[in-house]
Parts: structure tokens; C-alpha cells; sequence
């Protein structure tokens, strides 16, 4: 059992994510490993384990949220080949060939033809089908952290939407700092030390004072507990704080 469950506590109490502890034991974990662990949970088989339960239903959380981000890629590209087939209707090799106002429409038709694609595929919603098209043609300041997020199963896709919603009305830089706030992770900032200045995190040194404090564990360092809903829901409020010196559209507005 969780020490949480052991010692009686309650999972949104304050604390690292909302969740007590530093990160998922099976986030390391292959794919293939996830769903071996969460056979048992899909196949029905009865008589389990609490220890089998846990590590299924944490298992499964990560799996999904693996799948939610493929699902990311699979859109942006979906809609970058959509992209490809519409100018060579136009015999054009290179969207810069066009004008600003051609450009903006093809890219416009891009995104409507692959949102209406996914519709048809999944029965998704329009509205969400076209924010899921836009999460993912989102600059990489703000996509990376959130492919990250969905890997480790730091947040769920309703969180991106929530977060996407509010982040979609700010200039591409703020919306890219609240993505790095709310969403970056151990191999986000790994992959920056390794890298530099890499175009995914937009991070030369990666700050750890612009994270979202819920984001640290005890220490002070970035940690990948899942996020608790209250608390995403509270720091997105921190972060609209953050960003309302230099823009007027808020985070949280709406809620």
C-alpha cells in the first residue's frame, strides 16, 4: 500500500504534486514493461493483490498519459503532412513562396482539415480536436514541456487542455514560460544540460526559480509526482500572477 494510505493520509493534502511522494517508482519503466503490469487489470483477472492493484492502476496512469502524447505527435503530424499535400496543389514547394495572408490561410486550412480528420477518426469533438491540432503545432517552448509532462505522467490531457484554454490568449513567449513553469520535468531539464540551448525547453541553463513550486520536492529539485488537481489548478492562478505585468490576457480568467 501507499504510505499515504498506511499512515492514513489524504492524497490532496499539501505536498509535492498533491501525491506525498517524489515521482512514479515505474516512470523508468519500457512501454512494454507498463503493460505487462497492467495485464492483469485487462484481462479482469480477479483475486489480486493489493501490491498488483497499485502497481496496475499506476501503470495504466502512465500508459495513458504515453498515449495522450502520442497522440500529440500523431496530430501535429497529421496536420504537417496535410500542410505538404495543400501546397502541392498549388504547386508551391515552400509556404515562404507565399504571401503573409496566403500563408496565414494555408496554415488556417492545415489545422481545420487535420482537426476535421481526427473528428471523423475518434468522434472527438471539433473544438477539441482543433485545440488538440493546436497544442501540438504550439512552439516548442511550450510543446516540449508539455510532451515531457504527458511522458512522465506529470499531467493528464484535461490538464493541457485547462492550461491550453487560458495559454492559447497569451503572447507565445508568456504561454511558454507557464508551459515551462507548470509542465517541465527531470528529462526536460536533462535533456537541456545535455544539449545546451535546446529548442525544446528555448532554456540556455535551465532556472529551476521559474517552476511552479509544486514542481520541486523537498530538496529543491524538479520532481515527477503527478500533479493534484487542486494544485494544478492553484498554480495555473500563480502563474497568471506571474505573467499579468506583460500581457492582458489571464491564465486563470474564465475558470
Amino acid at each position: 500500500m501507499t504510505a499515504t494510505a498506511v499512515q492514513g493520509g489524504s492524497a490532496d493534502e499539501p505536498g509535492v504534486g498533491g501525491a506525498g511522494h517524489d515521482g512514479s517508482a515505474l516512470s523508468g519503466l519500457t512501454d512494454e514493461a507498463l503493460l505487462a503490469l497492467v495485464g492483469p487489470l485487462l484481462s479482469g483477472r480477479e483475486g489480486l493483490s493489493a501490491d498488483e492493484c497499485l502497481d496496475g492502476i499506476e501503470a495504466a496512469h502512465l500508459l495513458a498519459r504515453r498515449v495522450e502524447g502520442a497522440r500529440l505527435h500523431g496530430a501535429g503530424e497529421l496536420a504537417a503532412r496535410t500542410g505538404e499535400e495543400l501546397l502541392a496543389r498549388q504547386d508551391v514547394a515552400d509556404p515562404a513562396e507565399l504571401s503573409r495572408t496566403a500563408r496565414d490561410r494555408w496554415r488556417a486550412r492545415a489545422k481545420s482539415v487535420a482537426a476535421v480528420e481526427i473528428c471523423a477518426l475518434t468522434g472527438m469533438g471539433r473544438g477539441a480536436a482543433r485545440q488538440l491540432v493546436a497544442v501540438a503545432l504550439a512552439p516548442v517552448s511550450t510543446r516540449g514541456p508539455v510532451r515531457d509532462a504527458l511522458r512522465a505522467g506529470v499531467a493528464t490531457w484535461g490538464q493541457v487542455e485547462h492550461f491550453w484554454r487560458k495559454a492559447s490568449q497569451l503572447p507565445h513567449e508568456d504561454a511558454g514560460q507557464v508551459a515551462q513553469a507548470l509542465f517541465r520535468t527531470q528529462e526536460t531539464l536533462r535533456r537541456g544540460a545535455d544539449a545546451g540551448a535546446d529548442p525544446d525547453i528555448g532554456d540556455a541553463a535551465p532556472d529551476l526559480s521559474s517552476l511552479a513550486v509544486e514542481r520541486l520536492d523537498r530538496d529543491g529539485n524538479v520532481c515527477d509526482a503527478p500533479w493534484g488537481a487542486k494544485q494544478f489548478v492553484q498554480a495555473g492562478a500563480c502563474q497568471d500572477v506571474c505573467v499579468s505585468d506583460v500581457s492582458h490576457s489571464g491564465f486563470t480568467g474564465g475558470r
